[in-house]
Formats: C-alpha cells, sequence, structure tokens
C-alpha cells in the first residue's frame, strides 16, 4: 500500500431550509442551526474513521502509524459545518486518545463556518474520555466551496445557474410525462399546502425536512408515507439529480474535473521513487492518505463521469465513500477502486488497474477547457466535452498540488 485517495460525503445534518417557517413542516426542534451536522452525523462519522483504521492501521499493517501522526493525514473539507465536524469526528474515531482539537487551514474571505464550542462539544458528545497526554489536533484545509443539491449552486457556478435551472425544468417535464401529478397532490394533502405553491424545485426544500428528521430519529409528521409515495419520493430525487442537475454529460465534467483532477494528480506525484519524492516538502509529500469531505453532488458527478453509478441511490444520503487505493506488486503500480467498501471492477477482472492504463482512463473524464471561464459564464463547456487526446501530460505535471 502505498496511498489512499478518499471522498467521503457528509454525515447526518440538520435541515438545511427551516429557519423559512415555509419549509419547516415537521416542527422538529434541533438543538443546531439549519446546516449543521447532528449528533448521530457525528456518531456515524466516528464510526467510519474507526472502520478506516482498522484498515489501514491493523489490516495494512506499517502503513500508518499506531500513534497519530498528522503528517500521514492530508485533508480537505467544503467550508461549511457538516463538512468539517464530518472530517472531525471521523478522525477521532481513526484515533481518539491521540486526536484532539482542529486546526483550519482557510482560504481567503471564507466566512468562519463553525464556533470553538462545536469541536470542544464533539469529545463530550461522543462519551470520549479526555485525550492522552500529547494529543494533536486534526489540520484541515477548508475550501473549494459548492452547494448541497441546488443550494446556493447559482453562487456557486454563476455562469452555469441557466444551465442548471434548463437541466431541472426538463427533468420536472420528464418526471411528469412519467409519473404524473401523484406525488404532488399527495404531499399537498399531507402538508397542508396548496398545488399552486408545489413545484418541482421546492418540493425538494419540504422533503429535505422529512430526510433530515427521519435520518436523525426525529418525528416526520406529517409524511407519513405508504409504500408507494415512497417509491415516488426516491424517483423524484433520481429525476431531480440524475435526470437535473447531472442530466448533461459535459456539465458532468464539469462538477467533477476538480476531484479527479487533485485525484490523478496525488496519485501519480506518488507513485514516484522515494528518492523523488524527497525532492520535495509539504503536506503532499508526507502524507499517506489524502481525505476529503464534501456534499454528494460532486460524489454522484464523479460517479456518472467515471461509469459507474449503475448501483448508486440518489436519493439524499449521508457519509457515502468514493476510495481510490494506489499499491505496488514488483515495483510495479496499481489502482483500486471501492464504492462503499465494494470493489469496483473496471476493465480488470480483479479490479486491480495498472496506473498508466487508469491515467488514461482519468485523462478521458477530464475537462480541457477554462474551469475558471466556465463557471463566470464566458465559456461554453459544451465546446470542450470530447475533445480527443488532451494534452494530459501538461494538466498532470507532477508536482504537488499543495508544496
Amino acid at each position: 500500500m502505498k496511498f489512499v485517495v478518499q471522498y467521503t460525503t457528509q454525515s447526518e445534518r440538520t435541515p438545511l431550509y427551516t429557519d423559512n417557517y415555509r419549509y419547516n413542516i415537521t416542527g422538529n426542534d434541533y438543538s443546531q442551526k439549519p446546516n449543521q451536522l447532528t449528533l448521530v452525523g457525528l456518531r456515524n462519522s466516528f464510526v467510519q474513521g474507526e472502520h478506516f483504521s482498522e484498515i489501514y492501521r491493523d489490516h495494512h499493517r506499517g502503513f500508518l502509524s499506531y500513534g497519530f501522526n498528522p503528517s500521514e493525514y492530508f485533508i480537505r473539507s467544503y467550508p461549511d459545518n457538516p463538512s468539517i465536524m464530518s472530517a472531525y469526528g471521523f478522525m477521532l474515531g481513526v484515533n481518539p486518545n491521540l486526536v484532539d482539537g482542529l486546526a483550519l487551514i482557510e482560504e481567503k474571505d471564507q466566512i468562519e463556518p463553525l464556533r470553538d464550542a462545536h469541536v470542544d462539544d464533539a469529545r463530550r458528545a461522543l462519551y470520549l474520555d479526555k485525550p492522552a497526554k500529547g494529543s494533536k489536533p486534526v489540520y484541515v484545509h477548508s475550501g473549494n466551496s459548492d452547494g448541497f443539491f441546488f443550494k446556493d449552486i447559482s453562487e456557486t457556478y454563476p455562469g452555469l445557474k441557466k444551465d442548471f435551472e434548463n437541466n431541472i425544468k426538463a427533468a420536472s417535464e420528464d418526471f411528469q410525462k412519467a409519473e404524473g401529478s401523484k406525488l404532488f397532490y399527495k404531499l399537498s394533502a399531507l402538508m397542508n399546502v396548496p398545488m399552486e405553491l408545489l413545484d418541482f424545485s421546492n418540493i425538494a426544500m419540504y422533503l429535505d425536512d422529512y430526510i433530515s428528521a427521519y435520518s436523525n430519529s426525529k418525528e416526520v409528521a406529517p409524511f407519513t408515507f405508504d409504500p408507494d409515495t415512497l417509491d415516488q419520493v426516491s424517483k423524484y430525487y433520481t429525476y431531480l439529480m440524475k435526470y437535473g442537475l447531472l442530466r448533461d454529460r459535459a456539465l458532468n465534467k464539469v462538477l467533477a474535473h476538480p476531484f479527479l483532477y487533485s485525484l490523478l494528480r496525488e496519485l501519480l506525484f506518488k507513485a514516484q521513487d522515494k528518492q523523488e519524492l524527497d525532492r520535495w516538502e509539504g503536506p503532499c509529500v508526507s502524507s499517506k492518505v489524502s481525505l476529503a469531505f464534501g456534499n454528494r453532488l460532486t460524489y454522484l458527478a464523479a460517479m456518472r463521469v467515471l461509469g459507474i453509478d449503475k448501483d448508486v441511490v440518489y436519493n439524499p444520503g449521508w457519509g457515502d465513500q468514493l476510495t481510490i487505493e494506489l499499491l505496488t506488486d514488483n515495483n510495479k503500480p496499481f489502482v483500486r477502486i471501492f464504492n462503499n467498501n465494494d470493489l469496483v471492477i473496471l476493465f480488470s477482472k480483479n479490479g486491480n488497474i495498472p496506473l498508466d492504463d487508469f491515467k488514461s482512463f482519468i485523462c478521458s473524464k477530464l475537462y480541457y477547457g477554462n474551469m475558471d471561464a466556465v463557471e463566470d459564464g464566458f465559456e461554453d463547456y459544451h465546446n470542450f466535452a470530447d475533445v480527443k487526446g488532451g494534452n494530459c501530460d501538461a494538466l498532470t505535471e507532477i508536482t504537488p498540488l499543495f508544496g
């Protein structure tokens, strides 16, 4: 085992929209504000960290230190409470005795995403004893903002606002052709909300209260769904995400590009001989794992682009994981992909992909236009969706992402 890259979606959170009384349908009281990690989410992140340490510290003996060495972990997250606190809960699970405190390395002009109390209360909430002497904080690079589903997505990608709106409109038409208005009528009756106030987009804002309540073991009334309605809700999210926001193959490349680009660069960098690595300094050089915590939009876009989304659930989910391992056999590097701990078989019988083949595969999925211009609306990304033989070597020049 030479290196591990893992993308984890944020764990259970409070509802996004309940600061607006219109969408506060269940009336649940959370001790946290909207869009913050809940105790359920913190505990589930902790369990994921425990599982991670069992694999990469205990099973792969000698790969990670039995103590806690912060330099072995390169951690990034979106600059919101659920993502950052998911990262902290995860790392507490990796080593609860020696991990204590959070050191945020923030991008410029980022709003402070959490208070010290969120971090200070985590150990008590998890019933952990005081940390051992010599415990160390978790270093998290906070940036690369993105919205969950379509929340603030027009601010993150202002140049793509019209495309997102058009894709959701098309998905709405497809959904109603296939399923009719049954879900609209059902929700209107259950929530006592007039039909004319419901549309394909804002249904997600009402349902977010239900999804969050259910996942956090809260009261879900008035969402008392029969099996047929539950099936309708599942289909709704599939249309919203798969046939809506992720409808456009070229747009998928744009959304997945930052993750796939950094993934490939990190793997190529880490595959070098130790003598070459020792020429550099920085967290990418000393790290043995690269962990990223964010939302499902990036995860789902990557799964779509990679073509491994056959069994992916498009309902809002928590703690999905895409893991890529870099290993060597007789000094020949190869890659393995896991989706939620299940080995993904891609053009190989045993799941082992030679690194050169993996590079060619990822290179065919990258975006070769100008990402900044796309996000600001100055470039039509469709013109770069099918570029053959883009200069991947120039894009992935072997240097650390962070020096």
